[in-house]
């Protein structure tokens, strides 16, 4: 996918959340491209570096106006998800059986176990229906 004058429609505050954002355009079909927070970087000797190495979310400039009105959608969404949500949620690792306590602000993604450090999956991850039909 090639973008026509990218610009930063949204800036995650995770590689996840830009990532589900990115999926709601998408879905909408709107074409968008992340730019993820992969760097161990952006502290410095007096502390953290503040707008260093965030998650962003890039759409075509033509698409921005669309784009920004599913944003608001995927916000609400996301706001009255975590209404319904307890504060913390445990998981249990299937490596080494330990319970960790997460966030609810981490439902639907996978965190390193606090006792192993194997992948967990926080909370509940929605079901996928694929299609038959192979032209689809």
């Amino acid at each position: 996918m090639q973008l026509n004058e990218p610009i930063v429609i949204y800036t995650g505050q995770s590689n996840s959340d830009a990532w589900a954002a990115m999926q709601h355009l998408d879905a909408n079909g709107i074409d968008a491209y992340v730019v993820e927070n992969n760097a161990a970087t952006g502290f410095s000797i007096l502390g953290g570096i503040a707008g260093v190495h965030q998650p962003q979310v890039y759409v075509s400039k033509s698409d921005a106006p669309q784009a920004n009105e599913h944003l608001k959608q995927y916000i609400e969404l996301c706001k009255q998800r975590q209404a319904n949500l307890p504060t913390k949620i445990e998981a249990v690792c299937e490596k080494c059986g330990e319970t960790t306590l997460f966030s609810s602000s981490l439902d639907g993604t996978v965190q390193d176990c606090s006792h192993c450090g194997a992948y967990v999956e926080v909370g509940e991850f929605e079901d996928f229906e694929f299609s038959e039909d192979e032209n689809v």
